[in-house]
């Protein structure tokens, strides 16, 4: 009977695990199944996808200073693992700081030259930035150089001897000064942007979007919108530049060259075809100084060549501006000119056409 009644009591203690089991497995189940969607990145390829871009429009053995995680390891992971443009030769601003560097990794980037023993430019045998590029265009004044993440903050060497400018997800290193031609550099650079394919729900306006802030997938969507809006800025600094010698000229009673009014029309009406396309294609939030920028190319264009739509539009822009530094992003109205440009949309709605 002992026998009997334990096997009894093992059975039902059995069944009784066995059905707790296939609860929580229900549970679990459950909230895959729940989760799954949310959690499910088979096709995120945005970290190679950008990767590919930044590399692809390159010349051929190019030479590419990176800085920041994303933009160095993108980078590297397609050409180390992928064997994705394999010519380039790409330098670590980071690891250019270490005196380990040069010696041991030194041999395996030639077409650099090393004006010290590491970048560092208050140590004595270190070099700064500007000297490092000043080396690298002694050695081979033709030879491209690229940047891609910026300068270092605390190396300011370069200001007044090299300047940037946008070459896709990079900027091309260019002596201080050197004249930009718009029409032929958009011809150029237009190629070089990058083209990404985003995963659904990726670029969702409002809090429906997928990759919220604080996901490096939204850093990769900020930089290829950025790499766009930068191009937009080189055009919207070619006109401003135009419109201001033409005033002063004007002032001086000197005819300005025709030929330069036409390159600065255009140069807004390319700046404004990308802003649009920049701020349709942004998820929330847009960067504030998307609607500023492209408030001032219609502002010129309306300065130029007053039309009610431009003045209409320069207006739609600047509200958009306003409307975020006095709700969701207060630090934006200590900017400069943040006053001057209320001030024109509060014209605007006491019926004044003006700017």
């Amino acid at each position: 009977g002992g026998i009997i009644g334990g096997g009894i009591g093992s059975g039902s203690g059995a069944n009784t695990q066995l059905a707790a089991l296939v609860v929580v497995l229900s549970l679990l189940a459950a909230r895959v199944g729940t989760n799954f969607s949310a959690m499910d990145e088979r096709d995120n390829n945005m970290f190679e996808d950008f990767g590919r871009e930044m590399l692809r429009p390159l010349p051929p053995n190019a030479k590419l200073i990176v800085k920041g995680d994303l933009i160095t390891n993108s980078a590297r992971f397609v050409q180390r693992c992928q064997h994705v443009r394999r010519d380039v030769q790409m330098v670590d601003m980071a690891m250019l700081t270490y005196k380990w560097f040069i010696p041991i990794q030194g041999p395996n980037f030639p077409s650099f030259t090393w004006p010290g023993t590491h970048y560092h430019p208050y140590e004595p045998t270190g070099f700064s930035m500007r000297g490092f590029l000043d080396a690298q265009f002694a050695h081979d004044p033709k030879a491209p150089i690229f940047l891609a993440g910026g300068w270092h903050d605390e190396d300011l060497s370069h200001q007044g001897a090299y300047e940037t400018q946008p070459y896709g997800i990079v900027d091309r290193i260019v002596k201080a000064g050197t004249k930009l031609k718009p029409r032929s550099f958009y011809k150029s650079v237009k190629l070089a942007l990058p083209n990404l394919t985003f995963p659904s729900g990726a670029l969702a306006k409002g809090g429906d979007n997928r990759y919220l802030e604080g996901r490096w997938e939204r850093v990769v969507i900020k930089d290829y919108f950025g790499s766009h809006h930068k191009v937009a800025y080189s055009l919207l600094m070619f006109g401003l530049g135009v419109a201001e010698r033409h005033q002063h000229m004007q002032q001086t009673g000197r005819p300005p060259p025709a030929k330069e009014g036409e390159d600065a029309m255009w140069a807004f009406e390319e700046c404004i075809k990308l802003i649009d396309w920049c701020i349709e294609g942004h998820p929330d939030p847009v960067p504030p100084y998307f609607y500023r920028n492209l408030g001032i190319c219609h502002q010129r264009m309306w300065g130029l060549k007053p039309k009610r739509e431009s003045h209409d539009a320069m207006i739609r822009a600047f509200r958009a501006y306003v409307h975020i530094g006095r709700g969701v992003d207060r630090a934006l109205s200590a900017e400069a000119g943040f006053d001057a440009i209320a001030s024109i949309v509060e014209g605007a709605d006491q019926g004044k056409y003006e700017a």
